[in-house]
């Protein structure tokens, strides 16, 4: 579902995640943790096509995400969802009406 060999990732010219190597298999469930700044969110943000591979190979359900095309993009972000802490639901609304707005 997700492999990463030698990966490394950032802003720009700004590496974050350096020699990543994590393979997750389908069904699996993980967890990630550590301090604020270890990168977390910059490899969730990864997994759905938001950071720059600067090295490194790096597979999301069977997409190669360093040349991955646009249209692919939009079909894999159809098929994750993340859900970061600061997540602004809107008290008011029910579950799915947040989720549908």
């Amino acid at each position: 579902m997700i492999k990463m060999k030698n990966l490394t990732l950032g802003y720009k010219k700004e590496k974050i995640l350096d020699k990543l190597n994590l393979k997750i298999k389908e069904g699996e469930f993980v967890g990630i943790i550590g301090p604020s700044g270890a990168g977390k969110s910059t490899l969730l943000m990864s997994v759905v096509g938001g950071i720059k591979v600067f090295n490194g190979e790096f597979e999301v359900l069977n997409y190669n995400m360093d040349n991955i095309k646009k249209k692919d993009l939009v079909k894999l972000r159809e098929q994750i969802g993340i859900i970061f802490q600061g997540y602004n639901l809107v008290d008011r609304l029910s579950v799915l009406d947040n989720v549908i707005s």
